[in-house]
């Protein structure tokens, strides 16, 4: 209980306090892992984990300097213990694959490629310090040799290897080019400034293009209330060193302009979440919160210490001085934010995202087993037609062919996944008739599930 009270505390200042970042190196040691991704990548992600950890020890290095852990300093000591757990974590994950993550990982790269039916096509690529067998630690199987490399099976879709002191993870099919890397110009053709030097305290680049069907998509009759903006979208870039900065790039005008209302909607959600924050902070300060049931007794005296916590909460809370930047340059909109303005943009985004997210591909795909589910009755009224003309349903080996052949159908059918309708025939007078969804197996939940009408 007192080691889930302290971490609750602190995850409270870290997410309501955005960090101090620490100088960094920049990203130009990028290049040999770029040249690795997929030159057709839909989503590029460039990390330096080790500035996410310098940003992890100045948050804590930050905290344990409050107001409230001064005047405290048992808080500290529980800190210290919470600390020392999450340190014996990592030492007993590290032990077991032979490196650390956030110690001996440099630089990160990965970039996917986005399909319109089944999971990404990935490639992530990673420098740093590995020992010797680590690839064969990570995987399941016995080796196997792609392109004179020795590279192991992490499940039935991606590969990993170490390679000329990178380490390697890529589903199967993109193994091969992965281990033999090539100029990244076609990369660097999609993405122009990928491959730029980064400012101080660079921490992540990310690139995101539409992928053709993901255009088509916005197109289409079940998204047009996005497709305004969506299918004129070219490019979206973010990026994370001192500041927050997003760039979205547009085919045309009429795309800059809603762009720009898009981002000027999101510069004042940071603001309006930035002043949210604080009145949080500030409305919790009017109840008791040491009495709080379950608390240990560190933690119940400095909750009371009411001084103490406005201290704190002026520190990781400040009234916002300063507004996000948003530009226009012809084609491209950007914003840029401070620290100060992220903390309580991202806990907007992060309610909105949790939300409206995950309901759009619940209706696209709601959308997408509607039009399954019409095309099974348009084949049920096909095939109870050629009953009415023949006496009979099509015998299993005839299948729905018979149905174009004899012009019930006009071409043969296949689901809103491209794959063919399963048709069965135990009698005469009896058929089944089965889609089985995203993946083509029998089984599955979600969009893998099977659909089915029986007569």
């Amino acid at each position: 209980m007192r080691s889930r009270t302290i971490l609750s505390v602190a995850a409270v200042c870290v997410c309501l306090g955005w960090y101090m970042p620490l100088r960094a190196e920049e990203p130009g040691g990028f290049a040999p892992l770029l040249a690795r991704l997929p030159p057709d990548s839909h989503l590029v992600l460039l990390v330096s984990p080790a500035q996410a950890k310098r940003t992890w020890d100045g948050i804590f290095a930050r905290l344990e300097k409050s107001p409230l852990f001064a005047k405290h300093p048992e808080l500290g000591m529980l800190l210290a213990q919470q600390r020392g757990m999450m340190t014996a974590g990592l030492a007993e994950l590290e032990e077991k694959m032979g490196f650390s993550p956030l110690d001996d990982l440099e630089r990160v790269a990965v970039g996917m490629v986005l399909a319109d039916a089944g999971p990404p096509a990935m490639v992530a690529v990673a420098t740093g310090r590995f020992p010797d067998g680590l690839a064969r630690k990570l995987g399941r199987s016995e080796p196997q040799t792609i392109g004179g490399q020795e590279v192991y099976a992490l499940d039935e879709q991606m590969m990993c290897a170490v390679h000329d002191g990178v380490l390697l993870v890529a589903s199967g099919d993109r193994t091969a080019a992965a281990l033999a890397p090539a100029k990244a110009s076609k990369l660097l053709d999609r993405f122009a400034g990928l491959d730029a030097p980064g400012g101080d305290d660079f921490l992540l680049r990310l690139r995101f293009a539409l992928p053709p069907w993901m255009n088509e998509l916005a197109r289409s009759e079940d998204a047009r209330w996005v497709r305004t903006l969506l299918g004129s979208l070219e490019q979206v870039s973010l990026e994370v060193d001192r500041n927050l900065t997003i760039v979205m790039t547009c085919k045309d005008a009429a795309g800059a302009g809603r762009a720009e209302l898009f981002l000027r909607g999101f510069k004042e959600m940071m603001l309006g979440g930035a002043y949210m924050w604080r009145a949080y902070a500030l409305l919790l300060l009017g109840f008791d919160l040491g009495t709080m049931p379950g608390l240990p007794p560190p933690v119940q005296k400095a909750l009371s210490d009411r001084e103490a916590l406005a201290k704190t909460l002026d520190l990781f809370f400040p009234e916002p001085t300063e507004k996000p930047v948003l530009d226009r340059s012809e084609l491209k909109v950007s914003l840029t934010a401070s620290p100060q303005m992220i903390q309580g943009s991202l806990f907007v985004t992060g309610i909105l995202s949790a939300v409206a997210i995950p309901a759009f591909i619940s209706y696209i795909r709601k959308s997408k087993r509607a039009a399954d589910e019409m095309q099974m009755h348009s084949i049920q009224q096909a095939l109870a037609a050629y009953r009415v003309e023949t006496g009979r349903y099509p015998t299993t080996e005839e299948g729905l062919d018979e149905l174009v052949e004899k012009r019930f159908l006009q071409k043969m059918p296949a689901d809103v996944y491209g794959n063919p309708y399963r048709y069965e025939s135990s009698g005469p007078e009896h058929f089944a008739l089965r889609a089985l969804g995203q993946d083509g197996k029998p089984g599955g939940d979600g969009p893998d599930s099977d659909r089915e009408i029986r007569r």
